[in-house]
């Protein structure tokens, strides 16, 4: 609530601003006052300060660009005035912007194409019978405007000019505009993208007249999450290898439910190159040439099975009591180096699966296919 315009006491005028000392000089020159109240201790020679003064001065000057509030400083130019605080409103509306966050799946087709992010800012301008002496004083005859800058090492890149100013009840300027994030495909999970941009006051002739603290910067964070699992591929090392090595995943036929958490992978085709035969001495004492590849050559086919790690690191393992099972659907050559493609034969349905996971594919030879061993000595 604000001070009375008339028969205002020093008392009164310490306890709103929460002050302890009765001395004028201390109460003028307090850091408690709020300078965004329109009516406040102000720079100004006249004694006493004429109603007219005090409606038309806003109590602010533009200093190194910004609206900074223009104290007296107790001189005969500029003298403390007791009725200064008469009207005085401790509460009075504060400038502030709210900064913008987004979260973005990455199967957002439109964000990959265009990296562009549609932004509404909240900015809520000063105490409005005050802010209006301040656009008055700066601007008397055009029409105020608010307009945005982005921040890229430190230069001022423009984005959005003359957007007017809302001087409303509640103050608040909705500012619309397009973010652009520049990346040639969708950044992975959990990345964080971030852009800073400055706030100027100014009107059709000058658009960078003067800023506000408080309301002088906001920031645009988009955060990109996962909206569905992925899958990748490595080779099960504990056991005689089918293969020789295996490409990454480009894709995969899947069916993901976010809300119960479950993953069905279907047609999962994997490439690598064949392994070719290797010398090995067994426990007998004999070496032997071993065709690592499980290969069948009465069926022309090897096989291998599957297992899956889940999690953020890969280190949970399923246990499977019947492990999937894939064939090859195409074989260069049975010689080391040529290609190979992988199909798994069986729908592999996992459970308790975040979005943000990775499920790792590990392939291993089948060890009831047959390995064919060549005594060599």
């Amino acid at each position: 609530m604000a001070l009375s315009t008339t028969k205002i006491t020093l008392k009164q005028i310490r306890d709103t601003l929460g002050e302890t000392s009765l001395a004028l000089t201390e109460l003028c020159s307090s850091t408690k006052i709020n300078e965004w109240s329109p009516y406040k201790p102000i720079n100004n020679s006249e004694v006493p300060r004429a109603t007219a003064t005090r409606d038309y001065i806003s109590g602010f000057r533009v200093i190194n660009n910004y609206l900074e509030y223009d104290r007296p400083t107790g001189t005969s130019n500029s003298p403390y005035c007791q009725g200064d605080f008469r009207g005085y409103n401790h509460y009075a509306r504060r400038p502030s912007v709210e900064n913008f966050n987004k979260v973005v799946l990455d199967n957002n087709t439109d964000f990959v194409q265009s990296g562009n992010v549609s932004v509404v800012v909240n900015i809520t301008n000063p105490d409005q019978e005050c802010f209006a002496k301040v656009l008055n004083e700066n601007m008397p005859t055009l029409t105020p405007t608010i307009s945005i800058y982005e921040v890229v090492g430190g230069i001022e890149n423009f984005i959005v000019s003359g957007l007017p100013i809302t001087n409303g009840v509640d103050g608040i300027t909705r500012v619309s505009f397009t973010a652009q994030f520049s990346f040639t495909q969708m950044p992975p999970s959990g990345t964080i993208l971030t852009k800073t941009y400055n706030i100027w006051y100014g009107d059709a002739g000058q658009t960078k007249t003067f800023r506000i603290h408080g309301a002088d910067t906001f920031t645009v964070t988009v955060k990109v999450i996962s909206a569905y699992p992925k899958v990748q591929v490595s080779l099960e090392t504990s056991d005689f290898l089918a293969i020789g090595s295996v490409n990454p995943i480009t894709n995969y036929s899947y069916d993901y439910n976010m809300n119960t958490k479950t993953l069905v992978i279907n047609n999962l085709q994997i490439t690598g190159l064949t392994k070719g035969p290797a010398e090995f001495q067994y426990i007998d004492g004999h070496t032997y040439s071993v065709d690592y590849r499980g290969l069948d050559y009465n069926t022309n086919v090897f096989s291998t099975q599957v297992r899956y790690s889940y999690g953020q690191t890969g280190n949970s393992f399923d246990t499977m009591a019947n492990l999937p099972r894939g064939f090859t659907t195409s074989v260069e050559a049975y010689v080391p180096g040529k290609t190979w493609t992988l199909t798994i034969g069986t729908p592999i349905t996992l459970t308790n699966i975040s979005s943000d996971y990775i499920v790792y594919i590990k392939i291993r030879r089948d060890p009831n296919a047959p390995i064919n061993h060549l005594l060599i000595s």
